[in-house]
């Protein structure tokens, strides 16, 4: 079984030491155009959200039956193309039990919302000027403040309870009627949740019905106090109307961990980094809501133990 993976900084060391041990790895760091010339020569790959799976690499021209993704969402593959050739997908989809102990992306939409929330990063900037103006930073406090948090998931629920013991007041919305209030977060419409809140926060997937689900016409709906906070896929929010509601006052703030394009090729051409680099209402990181030592390395440990457990069923 010949395994690639095209960006081995991405994956835990040890992980990949393990797999290599039962496989023939191959570790390379390597741009789109080399994975897609050389990944239809191997077995299987190892890959996170930094390649998208297309026909280029999967087909007949291909001998790829595995494609192993330590993650949750799956809008870089092109699913119906892998049933199509019979790959098989190792993913951490569904996989509820196992998540619950992953709390990594949650962490980071509090911190994104204390970050913005208290200037941090402006302030941190200030200082390294050798400035020191505690009032010009003056931030708010979080304490009563109204949340929203729009899909109440796995992540939407561990972000619920952290907002609670900070003494927010709590509320969620989501399409599953089967989801009701509980003690830390109250249910409510997708417009109250516009309305009334003064942070909201993403956290639904990626899919046809949720592509640009926050546009101008939500914006205009929110507090001109309003935060919008996305750490869960960049196609959910708009980037041209999240640029034109941040510069036009519609609505604070905003803090993102995703964007639609994230190659380096693409960054200095995005318009949301240019709208950053000038501004100081909105934040990004890169992609990092995951990216904890020891969330990676157990995600990837999960997904390449089920790997093995597959393939060698199949032998």
């Amino acid at each position: 079984m010949k395994i690639l993976c095209p960006s081995p900084k991405l994956f835990s060391k040890v992980a990949l030491e393990y797999l290599s041990s039962k496989s023939k790895l191959t570790t390379k760091t390597m741009n789109s155009n080399t994975f897609n010339r050389l990944a239809i020569n191997f077995d299987a790959i190892i890959i996170r959200f930094n390649f998208q799976i297309t026909k280029k690499i999967i087909g007949d021209h291909s001998r790829i039956k595995f494609i192993i993704c330590p993650t949750t969402g799956l809008d870089h593959i092109d699913l119906n193309l892998c049933k199509k050739h019979n790959v098989r997908i190792i993913s951490l989809k569904n996989q509820k039990k196992f998540l619950k102990n992953i709390t990594a992306t949650a962490e980071l939409t509090i911190a994104l919302i204390l970050v913005i929330s208290r200037n941090i990063k402006p302030a941190i900037d200030s200082v390294l000027n050798y400035k020191w103006n505690q009032e010009n930073f003056r931030g708010t406090e979080l304490k009563d403040k109204k949340i929203g948090i729009i899909g109440y998931g796995r992540l939407g629920k561990i972000v619920a309870k952290i907002c609670n013991s900070l003494s927010m007041k709590v509320f969620f919305f989501d399409t599953n009627s089967k989801i009701k209030s509980n003690s830390f977060a109250s249910k409510k419409t997708l417009n109250y949740i516009l309305q009334k809140c003064d942070i909201i926060s993403l956290h639904i997937p990626l899919n046809e019905s949720n592509k640009n689900f926050i546009s101008f016409n939500e914006f205009k709906k929110m507090k001109k106090e309003a935060t919008i906070i996305n750490t869960s896929r960049a196609g959910c929010l708009n980037s041209n109307d999240l640029i034109n509601a941040l510069s036009s006052k519609v609505i604070s703030g905003a803090a993102i961990d995703v964007l639609n394009e994230e190659n380096k090729k693409s960054l200095n051409k995005n318009k949301l980094i240019a709208y950053a680099r000038k501004n100081k209402n909105l934040i990004i990181t890169p992609h990092i809501g995951g990216a904890t030592h020891e969330s990676v390395e157990k995600t990837d440990f999960f997904v390449i133990k089920k790997f093995l457990k597959k393939f060698e069923a199949n032998i």
